[in-house]
């Protein structure tokens, strides 16, 4: 008892550091403007960047990488290693097809995975039983059902659940006839793998997604409009019209803008009243001041307009005014 003490205590310790660093991190932003130095909003961003990058490379498995980032940023108390590392272990065993180290990580959670009602250990059971069948080991398959099945029905869908299983027994591992083909189906470890992931994540309080998603969704809402997805209406350098972030942004509701913000498709900038001032060509379409007179150093004082190919000249363009 004094041993397991101790341990407690240690982790409790180590958890009550944690924390006091992740506040004290929050506090350098709760500090007001004209008080905070410049120095430690920049600091303070660097570390948020750190922290959403070593998120994501844990996530997508580069843990060595993860780890050293985390040492040299001096992010260790931001990156949630032990975590990762240990649901490492389960996700290698489980793409090696044993569930050993999954049960194992039910079994330490229990009664944590009981309270958000997690089906975890039951999928595992199944995958077991379905092993089995598949190596034609049906009396050992029926004796670990037994054992393990008498307790697992515990709602109408994981006794339904529980009986298409038991029902495998009279089907061969190439069958055609669903629900058992999808019993077989070597593609149920990888479930297994997504389904650890999400509870292990839900068991940790944490997002389901890279936070490196969530950074970028929350950048991109603020930007996007109804005209981003318009072929002819993109622009060069917005994030949102580039394709990969483009695919983040879809779900996304549209900004709503208090004060017209107008982007030149041809360099991509905002346009102003200054170098970057709108100006319409005969035809109506809008480009800024910068590009139209690149355009016509290179054309001999000719513009031509890259959407229809009309060509004019200086002359004829007018100054657009902005509300």
């Amino acid at each position: 008892m004094k041993r397991k003490l101790e341990e407690m205590n240690a982790e409790e310790e180590k958890q009550v550091q944690r924390c006091k660093a992740r506040l004290d991190h929050l506090g350098l932003v709760s500090v007001p403007e004209e008080q905070r130095a410049e120095s430690l909003l920049i600091q303070w961003s660097e570390a948020r960047v750190d922290r959403v990058i070593i998120d994501y490379m844990f996530r997508q498995g580069y843990y060595e990488s993860a780890i050293s980032l985390s040492r040299e940023a001096g992010a260790m108390e931001f990156a949630d290693a032990d975590v990762f590392l240990r649901a490492r272990r389960v996700i290698e065993d489980l793409r090696q097809k044993s569930c050993r180290e999954a049960l194992e990580w039910c079994s330490e959670n229990k009664s944590r995975l009981r309270k958000i009602k997690s089906t975890l250990e039951f999928a595992l059971r199944t995958q077991e039983f379905i092993e089995l069948v598949r190596k034609e080991k049906f009396i050992e398959a029926i004796a670990y059902a037994r054992k393990h099945f008498s307790s697992a029905a515990k709602d109408e869908q994981s006794l339904r659940l529980m009986q298409q299983a038991m029902a495998t027994l009279a089907f061969r591992k190439d069958t055609q006839c669903s629900p058992y083909k999808e019993l077989f189906d070597e593609n149920s470890w990888q479930r297994l793998e997504e389904q650890f992931r999400l509870d292990n994540y839900l068991l940790h309080g944490m997002p389901p997604h890279p936070l490196i998603y969530i950074t970028l969704q929350a950048g991109l809402s603020a930007l996007k409009t109804q005209l981003c997805y318009i072929e002819e209406k993109k622009a060069t350098e917005c994030p949102v019209c580039d394709a990969s972030f483009g695919q983040l942004a879809q779900a996304l509701p549209f900004s709503q803008h208090f004060k017209s913000c107008i982007i030149c498709s041809i360099t991509g900038q905002q346009m102003d009243e200054h170098e970057h001032a709108p100006l319409v060509l005969p035809n109506g379409f809008v480009y800024s001041k910068k590009a139209l007179e690149d355009m016509a150093r290179q054309h001999s004082g000719q513009i031509v307009c890259p959407r229809t190919g009309a060509i004019c000249s200086s002359a004829e363009l007018k100054k657009a005014f902005i509300l």
